[in-house]
């Protein structure tokens, strides 16, 4: 049984992470922050 793991780590999150090998990466992204800025958009997105 694993002890004080965060209830906010999925069971699938896990999964994956148990499957990831030597050279494996992760990224961890925020869905809520677009990788291109929109045109006329400053890169900070303030417009």
């Amino acid at each position: 049984m694993l002890k004080q793991i965060d209830p906010l780590i999925s069971p699938s999150l896990l999964h994956v992470l148990a499957m990831m090998g030597h050279g494996d990466e992760l990224a961890i992204v925020d869905t809520n922050f677009p990788l291109i800025p929109w045109p006329n958009t400053p890169a900070t997105g303030v417009s």
